[in-house]
């Protein structure tokens, strides 16, 4: 816990602000550093505190075992197996078998020019 709090000194050097969600996970107490960068709530001018904000949202990115380590008493092995599905499709800006190659209007063209006064 003191490495979570020193952490988020640094943050609050660096980014004037440091965020922690102090709660329950899995049925046991849980506290974490939250973040900033990926943290974003109600910037009102009259707020003081950002929980007294009309919202807030924080950003993660994990991998499906993560997921699975954090909730994993909410979900059911059917939202697990949707997980992984979700995971294992290809992404909408994948290449895949084909080459990163601009094939608009024939493609890269490289030239190589020889200087023989440079030899």
């Amino acid at each position: 816990m003191d490495n979570e709090f020193i952490k988020g000194w640094k943050d609050a050097l660096i980014a004037g602000t440091e965020f922690y969600y102090v709660g329950v996970m899995n049925d046991e107490p849980y506290m974490e550093r939250v973040n900033p960068e990926y943290f974003d709530y109600d910037h009102s001018p009259d707020l003081e505190f950002v929980e007294d904000g009309s919202w807030c949202c924080r950003r993660m990115r994990m991998p499906v075992a993560e997921i699975y380590d954090r909730y994993y008493n909410k979900l059911s092995e059917k939202d697990l197996n949707k997980l992984n599905e979700m995971m294992g499709s290809r992404h909408a800006n994948d290449l895949g078998d084909r080459p990163p190659v601009d094939n608009f209007g024939g493609g890269i063209q490289f030239h190589i020019y020889d200087n023989p006064t440079m030899d």
